[in-house]
């Protein structure tokens, strides 16, 4: 999954880390506190640091939602930024990367669902910390409930790249490939 993203053709503006002072945004660490990148989820799953897909989910998230965060809606970033989340929900479902996750979880016999003191709560959504001890072990309508987390998340970027502003072209921004 991460591989197919690093390939699409918008991944070159998330590929390395930012560095404020190459694009002159000082700010950038005041603003994104958590900042990530597509090859620093490569190297991470290289060293085996995540113990859960749903962390490499969390963090495919944090690198669309901190350019969203850090720039405005009609900036090109942001807007990328909503084109590539669109391409990952669309290769999750689409390629089928859910039920080879889920079955991965289910051979591990953990299961990709987070809890917190205010109940159920999917890693994908979570902009926080990844709570690897609340993770319940798999059942069967998890998958369910993550494909339905997937679409809900679909549907808001798409809303969101529909009201983007028109390009040079005139027409407004489209998903990713």
């Amino acid at each position: 999954l991460v591989e197919a993203l690093k390939a699409h053709k918008d991944a070159f503006l998330f590929i390395s880390p930012v560095d404020p002072k190459v694009h002159n945004i000082p700010d950038y660490f005041d603003i994104i506190k958590r900042p990530m990148d597509l090859t620093t989820i490569i190297t991470n799953l290289d060293q085996h640091k995540y113990t859960h897909y749903l962390q490499v989910m969390e963090h495919l998230c944090l690198v669309w939602d901190n350019a969203k965060l850090y720039n405005p809606k009609e900036n090109m970033v942001h807007i990328k930024a909503l084109q590539m989340e669109t391409a990952m929900l669309d290769l999750i479902i689409r390629k089928e990367y859910l039920p080879k996750l889920t079955a991965a979880s289910k051979a591990e016999g953990a299961g990709g669902v987070a809890e917190s003191e205010e109940g159920w709560k999917p890693a994908i959504r979570s902009p926080k910390g990844f709570p690897v001890a609340n993770i319940k072990p798999y059942t069967p309508t998890f998958e369910g409930q993550m494909l339905a987390d997937i679409h809900k998340r679909m549907i808001t970027v798409r809303s969101e790249l529909d009201r983007a502003p028109a390009g040079p072209s005139g027409k407004a921004a489209q998903g990713g490939s």
